[in-house]
């Protein structure tokens, strides 16, 4: 039968007091293969849009200030990552819902 301290008998601890370190790695590839995706669609649509259709609008250029203002999301995501103090990251997730 399971008591209600599992963390001291082995178990799996707290998902919100999880160490983050054992899973950086794979949110700082998710979140550079997400910014390297996104950056080849936008430039796809940039070469269809004002090579071949000769149409580039104002959207377009809106759709390229999104993707560069998304740059210092994923690197604070790349840093929260490799860090393992969960005090930071919280603290981190303060300041970046001020913004």
């Amino acid at each position: 039968m399971s008591t209600s301290s599992d963390s001291s008998s082995g178990g799996p601890a707290s998902p919100i007091m999880q160490d983050t370190s054992s899973i950086g790695g794979s949110i700082i590839a998710c979140a550079v293969v997400c910014w390297v995706l996104s950056g080849v669609i936008v430039s796809v649509r940039f070469y269809t849009r004002g090579k071949l259709s000769l149409i580039l609008g104002r959207e377009d250029w809106c759709v390229l200030v999104a993707w560069v203002s998304y740059i210092p999301s994923t690197n604070g995501r790349c840093y929260v990552a490799s860090s393992s103090s969960y005090v930071f990251e919280e603290e981190l997730w303060a300041h970046m819902m001020l913004w």
